[in-house]
């Protein structure tokens, strides 16, 4: 059965064009951002046990199972910060997510608690029918420019971007760091899941206008991920290579598949 364990054993969907551009050893520093229970970070942490980890995470009840998590996993060099971001320094309502669903009653995977966003629902509601938004709680928002400032730090190496149809008001709140962000892996959707959500094309055009090379596309049905990384910090050339790699790695197995069918073809040919 599916569980949290496992899920933290599995490999981070990146971790592959991670590796390709940073060292295991390197002390690079990361940004979870809408951590959630923190599994996600658990996987960064392992993959670079030198990074400098910062977790962001609004709701309490996740936080509880963060603090948890990275006790378990032992967890060192990391920073928890308790806020949303966005575009703005100000408090926000937060729509607390919630729900479960039957099959999966026994399982410590809670399937509710993922969808919590400083937007109001829209289409989610019907698409995904056994999430509800019961609850809005009072949170603290905060920008990645006062982040870089409050932090003192001039680079944010990887960032995982998962906020709920918000991803583009913390883009926004980075200014004109936005270029001191190396790699960014960032949910994605087609169709407006929240009220004013920004879609795969607003992300994608912000993302070239600011230099940024998509290397990775894990958009499957009406939501999904998707991985930029920066032209300016690692060249077209390298960024090149990693596409032409996750390509060769998507498409391989069905030309295997070919190349057998024909040998066999082949074969009973001869034979």
């Amino acid at each position: 059965m599916f569980s949290r364990e496992l899920y933290i054993k599995q490999p981070h969907p990146i971790e592959f064009e991670l590796k390709f551009f940073f060292n295991s050893n390197d002390s690079i520093i990361i940004c979870d951002v809408g951590a959630c229970e923190g599994e996600d970070s658990v996987k960064f942490c392992r993959i670079f046990p030198n990074s400098r980890l910062f977790a962001f995470e609004p709701v309490p009840e996740n936080i509880a199972y963060i603090r948890s998590n990275f006790l378990k996993y032992k967890l060192q060099n990391y920073k928890i910060y308790e806020v949303v971001l966005s575009d703005s320094e100000s408090d926000i309502m937060l729509n607390v997510s919630s729900g479960s669903l039957d099959e999966f009653e026994s399982c410590d995977w809670d399937f509710g608690n993922k969808s919590s966003s400083i937007l109001s629902p829209k289409k989610h509601t019907e698409i995904i029918d056994f999430i509800s938004f019961k609850n809005q709680i009072l949170v603290k928002s905060i920008t990645l420019n006062y982040f870089f400032q409050k932090e003192f730090i001039n680079f944010i190496d990887i960032m995982q971007l998962d906020v709920q149809g918000a991803e583009f008001l913390v883009l926004k709140g980075a200014g004109e760091r936005i270029n001191n962000i190396k790699v960014i892996w960032i949910e994605v959707s087609k169709v407006e899941l929240y009220e004013s959500q920004p879609l795969e094309n607003d992300i994608s055009k912000f993302m070239k206008q600011n230099g940024f090379m998509l290397v990775k596309n894990s958009l499957f049905g009406i939501q999904g991920d998707k991985l930029y990384v920066s032209i300016k910090e690692f060249g077209h050339t390298k960024l090149i290579l990693i596409k032409f790699f996750n390509l060769f790695r998507e498409f391989y197995p069905r030309i295997k598949q070919r190349i057998i069918i024909l040998l066999q073809k082949s074969v009973k040919f001869f034979i």
